[in-house]
């Protein structure tokens, strides 16, 4: 497989963060929005998660790496087990279609 090169990766990036800018509103704000980084935060104060008082969560993030765009989608790491089969591929008549967005 071919190493991508800078522009492909930022061309990655900037397609996810199309789709997360939609996300951007009430509570949910960027703290990082600078070439290469963006991420967004749920800013609720007095927010209750695994017993723990929170007035902030981090929701997701995307980081351009040296060879690939990192995705990082923070319910995930908060509830591995109430994913459960959500993120399988579906056995009905829609195929998966990696490497498009």
């Amino acid at each position: 497989m071919a190493k991508l090169n800078q522009e492909q990766l930022l061309g990655i990036f900037n397609t996810l963060k199309a789709a997360m800018l939609l996300h951007e509103k009430g509570s949910i704000k960027a703290r990082f929005n600078i070439e290469g980084k963006y991420d967004l935060w749920s800013e609720i104060p007095g927010l209750t998660i695994a017993g723990r008082l929170r007035n902030e969560v981090a929701f997701c993030a995307i980081i351009v790496q040296s060879t690939y765009v990192g995705f990082y989608y923070m319910p995930i790491y908060g509830s591995p087990d109430n994913i459960g089969g959500q993120l399988a591929p579906s056995s009905g008549s829609a195929k998966s279609t990696p490497n498009r967005l």
